[in-house]
């Protein structure tokens, strides 16, 4: 398998002419516009349907969210995040992974570039929502790679657009040109002014013979 090409791209009619099948990969978000300045210079590039959305369902709850940065977690701290992570994974239907085990967590918290986006409900002091985020100041990019969120009905998500809003603007405020939002959700990155990247993989099967026998059961 080879995988996460953009769709298109020059070496697509070459693979599939060497016996490769094209699968269809989850759709990745960048934002790297950040030519503006404050919330206003952010809704003003917008389009307009997205200015729309920002200001009826992203600018209400600004301030209902408190957002902290950490770059080290305490055990006790380091446990709420995970199970956070792990109330999102066992309900992201949308990719096909599998649980990634505590130690993965316990080695960013070890590392100077991974960082914790904590998000509570203003006045509050549970944890609802973390990003777990890398710097790559060589590249000059922040990176939210994974996501944990409290399951809550209402709020989730208002909260979920808060996230990744006030990633956008952390990056803005602290210099980075880029931002990688990642797989899945396409519809509300697009709607802050991502761009959505179709991506795609190659599969070729050494062995043709279980693909076949599987198709008998059809």
């Amino acid at each position: 398998m080879l995988r996460d090409f953009e769709k298109g791209n020059t070496l697509s009619k070459h693979l599939i002419d060497k016996g490769f099948a094209v699968v269809e990969m989850p759709e990745a978000a960048v934002f790297d516009d950040f030519e503006w300045e404050g919330i206003e210079g952010f809704i003003n590039r917008l389009g307009k349907r997205s200015r729309r959305h920002f200001r009826e369902e992203v600018l209400p709850y600004v301030e209902s969210f408190e957002t902290e940065l950490r770059s080290e977690m305490e055990p006790a701290g380091l446990e709420e995040v995970y199970s956070l992570y792990r109330k999102v994974e066992k309900n992201n239907l949308a990719i096909n992974g599998f649980p990634y085990e505590k130690e993965l967590f316990e080695a960013m918290n070890r590392h100077p570039n991974w960082k914790f986006m904590l998000f509570r409900k203003k006045g509050k002091e549970k944890l609802i929502g973390v990003m777990f985020c890398y710097e790559n100041k060589a590249a000059n990019a922040f990176s939210p790679v994974l996501i944990g969120m409290e399951n809550m009905e209402a709020e989730r998500l208002p909260l979920y657009r808060q996230m990744l809003f006030k990633t956008i603007m952390h990056a803005k405020d602290n210099g980075f040109r880029t931002v990688y939002l990642g797989l899945s959700a396409a519809f509300e990155k697009r709607k802050l002014g991502a761009t959505i990247i179709s991506k795609e993989a190659y599969v070729q099967s050494a062995d043709n013979y279980l693909t076949d026998l599987l198709q008998t059961f059809y």
